[in-house]
């Protein structure tokens, strides 16, 4: 079979998040340093600092959250923190949670840089004819502007004809419509796309609920699959060097 579309997870797939693995830590953070912003902007009655972290906490990455999390479902970051001020008794309008989100942000951007095959693997794969499209989770299903923006940060936007993230869709991975919407837009047959991502639950998971070929980005070398998750790639490689490889051979 002649693949000829590849959807690629961003970040630590194509961009590294130098934040991975400590998203709790920087939720607090954040949002203690995003106070002043949020409450100097907002009608109603102002709250202590510990009681807004504790609330924001609570709904931006507690337990609701988690499970529409794991079920593939998305809940945008704006819809969160509409909850929190309805919470605190606090009104806001669109644009100033929109200066909170971005204000929150900066920080993961400037987390970020590419793997140094992230190019080489991008000029191999278009030299070669292939569709490309991110299908990206973003932090607490933030808009997708603002992952976009990271990958116009490194100048890489260019190569992808469609960028779907979780904060402008109604899914998450590893739901299957996320990757079906991105074969959908780029005008290919789902048989034909290949999935390329470093999470074995939310990439690789979501890979085999669509139907499409997985490979699994495992650069740490990791002795083996999480206790917890039960998809299985249909090659791990270490590099995205080693993934493109394989999608080549795939087509010989």
């Amino acid at each position: 079979m002649r693949y000829q579309a590849i959807l690629f997870d961003l970040g630590n797939t194509l961009l590294e998040y130098q934040l991975h693995g400590h998203w709790k830590a920087f939720l607090r953070q954040r949002l203690e340093q995003v106070y002043e912003l949020v409450c100097g902007g907002a009608d109603g009655k102002r709250v202590a600092p510990s009681v807004f972290v504790e609330q924001a906490e609570e709904v931006i990455g507690g337990e609701h959250a988690r499970g529409l999390m794991h079920s593939g479902v998305s809940w945008h970051l704006a819809d969160r923190l509409a909850e929190v001020m309805r919470r605190l008794g606090m009104d806001c309008d669109d644009a100033h949670i929109a200066r909170v989100m971005e204000a929150a942000y900066q920080p993961v951007r400037d987390s970020t840089r590419p793997y140094p095959d992230t190019v080489g693997t991008l000029e191999r794969l278009t030299a070669d004819g292939f569709k490309m499209a991110i299908i990206s989770n973003t932090p607490y299903d933030g808009p997708g502007y603002l992952s976009l923006g990271d990958l116009v940060k490194w100048g890489i936007d260019g190569y992808f004809a469609v960028t779907l993230f979780s904060g402008d869709l109604p899914w998450r991975k590893p739901h299957p419509e996320f990757m079906w919407e991105a074969a959908r837009r780029l005008a290919v047959d789902r048989e034909v796309c290949v999935v390329v991502g470093n999470d074995l639950a939310s990439d690789i998971g979501g890979a085999n609920a669509a139907g499409m070929v997985s490979v699994w980005v495992d650069r740490d070398r990791t002795a083996g699959p999480e206790p917890w998750a039960t998809a299985q790639p249909d090659v791990t490689v270490e590099t995205l060097t080693q993934a493109v490889d394989y999608i080549q051979s795939l087509s010989v």
